[in-house]
């Protein structure tokens, strides 16, 4: 019965991921670059705006760096949250005993626990390097002033 289920839910993953009800079944690479002030133009990409509409600019093309990396990491967390939890249902699945049910339980979590560990790790620097690139960008801006 249950691998009948299960098959089932195969069959059906790309008929629903069609219809979008199972989005979360993408991979966090399929999330948006999280290295976005690397992607971004170069810092004199304002200066022609004159000083203070490029000031202004670079604030906000900042503020938007920072939104995207924010983006990926709610993207990413919505994949493992949902990733592992088709992995713990598919552990129900292959597990022949209790103690093999606990042993794949605990493998989930602590990879799912490592993945939130290491995007932990990524969102602060590449915040950052949104948050430097707005000040690189700005006194470029002041210094086209001159």
């Amino acid at each position: 019965m249950k691998r009948a289920a299960a098959l089932t839910l195969i069959a059906l993953i790309p008929l629903l991921a069609r219809a979008g009800t199972l989005s979360g079944l993408t991979s966090p690479e399929s999330c948006a670059f999280p290295s976005v002030a690397s992607a971004m133009a170069p810092v004199d990409v304002f200066v022609a705006a004159g000083p203070k509409v490029c000031a202004s600019l670079c604030k906000r093309a900042a503020a938007q760096c920072k939104g995207y990396v924010r983006g990926y990491q709610r993207c990413a967390l919505a994949s493992y949250k949902n990733g592992n939890h088709y992995a713990l249902e598919n552990c129900a699945l292959i597990s022949a005993s209790p103690a093999a049910l606990h042993d794949c339980r605990d493998a989930v979590n602590a990879s799912t626990k490592a993945q939130k560990g290491a995007l932990a790790e990524l969102v602060p620097g590449e915040l950052d390097a949104c948050a430097q690139w707005g000040k690189d960008c700005a006194t470029t801006c002041a210094g086209a002033a001159l």
